[in-house]
């Protein structure tokens, strides 16, 4: 019977990460549910929520221990207040929100804004760098996120799809080449400067999705046949130099390479075919000059003029006897 229970048990659910690599904001989340004004959880905090529509501190799954709770739920029905009843007085929060009705028919029509880690392609690679975005709401300092460019053009365009009254948005340039650091920085500080605060918590790695120079220039035809080790075996070139741990930016990257590889080596099989023609021609030409046949001629017209200069020689004595 036990045999039989555990053939039969059914697994349990485990439910999937809808969100990831958020951050707590003022007053936005609490520990005990039961308290709505007890501890809340400080700003900053790293949390992700499941699609259960549950929220825990961290970023690991497989650690469930610490759960939060929201401060107040999101609004997503049409609930407005319409006075059917001439003789009810409204309250100042409720004439308030009849002022401002049209506020809330557009916020319920708009789409909550999610964090969206943006990644480089094999174009932005060749070129060196890719553009990266940031939204920060407006009334908050923590309330930071990174997302992809569909938000930002729909924000910064105020096209409606998202709430452009609530958010601000701004682009860095992010360098993935040598010097990326500094570049990097250097864009981190311009929106600081901004009012773009709390950066440091979206991109603590300024040397994300990097990758050497060097891997991109691959070797000259000049060196390859100065180093006899690169004519015997060519893969001795062949270190990547790739040290990105994502296995989806690695392979973008070896992609890459292969490919700006690929164009060198048809540039090289073409400028080593014209090298070698150039030294077929010259050995013709060496070995024509050099032929027996060649040697036999010169020799015969050699012979013939040491007998033509020989008989006039004879000429002259017999004029003098």
């Amino acid at each position: 019977m036990s045999n039989l229970n555990k053939k039969n048990k059914r697994p349990t659910y485990q439910p999937k990460v809808k969100f990831q690599g958020n951050f707590t904001g003022e007053k936005e989340f609490i520990y005990d549910y039961t308290n709505p004004k007890g501890d809340f959880v400080s700003p900053g905090i790293k949390y992700f929520e499941l699609s259960n529509g549950t929220y825990y501190e961290g970023e690991n799954i497989n650690n469930l221990a610490t759960q939060i709770y929201k401060t107040k739920s999101e609004k997503t029905d049409n609930t407005y207040i319409i006075n059917t009843n001439p003789s009810y007085v409204f309250s100042d929060i409720e004439v308030y929100n009849q002022r401002k009705n049209s506020i809330f028919k557009f916020q319920d029509n708009l789409e909550p804004i999610y964090s969206s880690k943006s990644f480089p392609t094999e174009k932005d690679y060749e070129r060196g760098f890719f553009y990266r975005y940031v939204c920060l709401r407006k009334n908050s300092s923590v309330d930071i996120k990174e997302i992809n460019k569909e938000i930002y053009d729909d924000i910064s365009k105020r096209e409606g799809r998202y709430d452009y009254n609530m958010y601000n948005v701004a682009k860095l340039k992010w360098g993935l080449l040598d010097g990326n650091i500094r570049s990097n920085k250097l864009q981190l500080r311009k929106l600081t400067q901004k009012g773009f605060f709390n950066l440091k918590f979206i991109f603590p790695n300024l040397s994300e999705f990097y990758l050497s120079t060097k891997t991109l220039q691959p070797k000259s035809l000049e060196e390859e046949l100065s180093n006899p080790k690169l004519i015997s075996n060519p893969k001795s070139e062949s270190e990547t130099g790739i040290t990105e741990s994502n296995p989806q930016i690695a392979s973008i990257q070896q992609n890459v390479i292969d490919k700006i590889k690929d164009k060198t080596r048809k540039s090289k099989d073409k400028r080593m075919e014209k090298m070698l023609l150039k030294i077929r021609n010259n050995a013709k030409i060496k070995s024509t000059t050099n032929s027996p046949l060649k040697k036999s001629k010169t020799k015969q017209q050699n012979l013939g003029n040491s007998r033509g200069s020989g008989g006039n020689t004879s000429g002259g004595g017999g004029g003098g006897y």
